[in-house]
C-alpha cells in the first residue's frame, strides 16, 4: 500500500516480513505478522487472520538515507512522521554543516 502523507513510500507484507520501499532507496526490512492493508505517516494497519492492528513503524533509517544524499526537504518530511530527539539534532545538524538554513531552523 501507498503513504497517504509521503507519496514515494510503498509498504507490503510477505511472510513474516514488513518491507517499506521509499524513494530509490533500498527496501527496508523488519519482522512483522500479518497483512498490511493500510499505511498512513509512520502507522500501519495489519490484518492478522480477524484482528486489525495498528503498527507504529520507526523512520530513522529512512531519515538517515535521505541525509546521506544530501536530501534536506525530504529528511524533514520524513522526521516529521516520527523519529527521535536525537535524529531531530542530526538532521539539524546536518543541515546546518550542508548550509540548508531553512531546514535546519526548522
Amino acid at each position: 500500500v501507498w503513504n497517504t502523507e509521503v507519496d514515494d513510500m510503498l509498504c507490503f507484507s510477505g511472510p513474516g516480513l514488513l518491507s517499506i520501499k521509499t524513494g530509490d532507496f533500498p527496501v527496508h526490512q523488519q519482522r512483522h505478522i500479518g497483512v498490511v492493508v493500510g499505511l498512513t505517516g509512520s502507522e500501519i494497519l495489519s490484518l492478522n487472520y480477524t484482528a486489525l492492528a495498528r503498527v507504529d513503524v520507526p523512520r530513522s533509517a529512512t531519515l538517515y538515507r535521505y541525509l546521506e544524499a544530501k536530501e534536506y526537504d525530504a529528511a524533514y518530511r520524513v522526521a516529521c512522521l516520527g523519529v527521535t530527539e536525537a535524529d531531530w539534532r542530526h538532521l539539524a545538524n546536518d543541515a546546518l554543516g550542508a548550509l540548508a538554513i531553512d531546514v535546519a531552523r526548522r
